[in-house]
């Protein structure tokens, strides 16, 4: 009986979980925040103005993409400026048709993403919402209101935006 005792570990002397354990857990903890926010990121940027569930169940069953409605016209235009000692630049389409109806586009550059919205048609109001992200993880977003001129071929616009806390707002002319 005496060996047995002898050979049984010594519980007193195991400790908890390791420095490695802990790092894991971290690691794991940092993987999970970050593929949070990339399905932040992705659902805001594809379900603008939609529920959510509503948005996902659209996504679920969609087997085609939306074309371009009959009589659209796509303008686009540049967005650039300095930001941390840097030129970044973003170019901006908007897609709608001249008779009114809804807006879709997107921008893209060193930010990308959605933009829906509505044109009242007859060198109207033209105003919608974009969301997206800038540097792949940090969420951005905006909105913009202006006229289409259908003589000119332009559409000058008045946009506000917000990414990582920082607003910004400025002027555009977008054209077809």
């Amino acid at each position: 009986m005496m060996n047995y005792l002898q050979r049984s570990p010594n519980l007193s002397r195991q400790r908890g979980m390791g420095m490695l354990g802990i790092l894991l857990i971290f690691i794991l903890i940092l993987i999970l925040i970050f593929c949070g926010d990339l399905a932040f990121i992705f659902i805001s940027e594809n379900c603008i103005d939609e529920s959510i569930f509503t948005c996902l169940m659209g996504m679920l069953g969609e087997d085609e993409e939306e074309e371009a409605q009959e009589g659209s016209v796509t303008a686009t235009g540049v967005i650039s400026g300095e930001y941390g000692g840097e030129n970044k630049s973003v170019t901006v389409t908007l897609t709608f048709p001249l008779e009114g109806g809804t807006v879709t586009g997107g921008f893209s550059g060193d930010c990308d993403g959605n933009i829906k919205g509505s044109y009242a048609g007859g060198g109207g109001t033209i105003s919608g919402t974009g969301k997206g992200s800038c540097a792949f993880v940090i969420p951005a977003s905006g909105s913009f209101s202006g006229t289409v001129n259908t003589a000119n071929k332009t559409v000058p616009i008045h946009g506000k935006g917000s990414a990582l806390g920082i607003d910004g707002e400025g002027d555009l002319t977008l054209t077809y």
